[in-house]
């Protein structure tokens, strides 16, 4: 059977969770548009009745497979992913796409990949395959990503989990008018007072944290590929120094998004998921008007003096350490 993407995103997510998923968790965890799930969901329940598992639906609780157990969960996981790699209505033709094919390709399979494969499943040859390969090594290098590759196993993505999120964000973020998931987002919590979008959104908008609307849509779209990953078994295993960020009010949001989520979509935020949000947060808001904190001058002034110590230069302009200082 062909299952679109679409279809197949839904049945990954009711794979990989024991509680009952809303419509609005769906939309939020696959990206799918929230106005296409109900209409994907009644697909779905006919793919999965085909393989024999049923699909269950409660009003105000939402969708859930029954009676799901470690064998049926591997059969319907071994279907899944026939069916990704058969499905024709992913196939790129584009080099662009191709090559946003084969970088997402690598990071969800989270192990090594046969070039041969790659090249059968997008109907090109070895050599197409091989210079593709060569633009997404060069391409990869920013999110401090890399290749590994190992006879007769393949080739894999190797990096921190952190680093392998930042290229699914951006893939979504730049195809976002041709999605509408720009728009969707920001209908969603006018629209529909009740969806995960608009509880998040309220939480930043308590805790008076500004961001313009095209930064805001990109914090949930990060916010999305992670919960995404978690529940895909991808979590992050540690966080980076920091010393100089300890103490932010932000920490204090990211706890109660996650805390906000888990208890909509059970998707479980662990210390250095929480930090993740926290860190986003600091990046993406606006700092307009934001007073420089005390550890923030702290900072400054370690800066500036180890560049006096390395090049005998001295600031003494006030209105300089400040400027350096709002930077944190």
């Amino acid at each position: 059977m062909n299952l679109k993407k679409n279809e197949i995103e839904i049945i990954k997510l009711l794979i990989s969770t024991s509680h009952y998923l809303t419509s609005y968790d769906i939309a939020t965890a696959t990206g799918i548009n929230r106005r296409l799930v109900r209409d994907e969901m009644i697909h779905v329940k006919e793919i999965l009745k085909s393989f024999n598992f049923e699909l269950v639906s409660k009003t105000s609780k939402g969708y859930i497979i029954k009676g799901k157990c470690s064998e049926s969960i591997s059969k319907l996981e071994k279907i899944i992913a026939d069916a990704e790699r058969q499905r024709e209505s992913v196939f790129p033709t584009l080099p662009i796409e191709r090559r946003n094919y084969i970088l997402k390709r690598l990071i969800d399979e989270n192990d090594y990949i046969k070039i041969d494969e790659l090249a059968d499943e997008l109907l090109i040859s070895r050599s197409t395959i091989s210079s593709d390969l060569k633009r997404v090594k060069h391409d990869i290098k920013k999110y401090h990503l890399s290749f590994r590759q190992k006879p007769n196993y393949g080739i894999c993505i190797i990096g921190d989990e952190v680093d392998k999120r930042k290229p699914l964000g951006d893939y979504l973020f730049t195809n976002l008018n041709e999605s509408k998931m720009f728009y969707d987002y920001l209908n969603s919590y006018i629209t529909q007072s009740n969806s995960v979008e608009n509880g998040i959104i309220d939480i930043i908008k308590r805790n008076h944290i500004e961001m313009s609307d095209i930064t805001l849509c990109d914090f949930l779209i990060c916010l999305s590929v992670s919960v995404s990953r978690i529940m895909l078994g991808h979590v992050i295993t540690k966080s980076p120094d920091l010393s100089p960020i300890q103490g932010r009010m932000e920490f204090t949001v990211a706890k109660e998004i996650a805390t906000f989520i888990e208890n909509r979509i059970h998707c479980h935020f662990n210390e250095f998921e929480i930090n993740q949000i926290a860190i986003q947060l600091i990046c993406k808001r606006i700092t307009t008007d934001i007073k420089p904190r005390h550890e923030a001058f702290i900072l400054a002034t370690e800066i500036l003096q180890e560049i006096k110590k390395q090049t005998l230069i001295d600031f003494n302009d006030y209105g300089f350490f400040f400027k350096i200082s709002i930077l944190y």
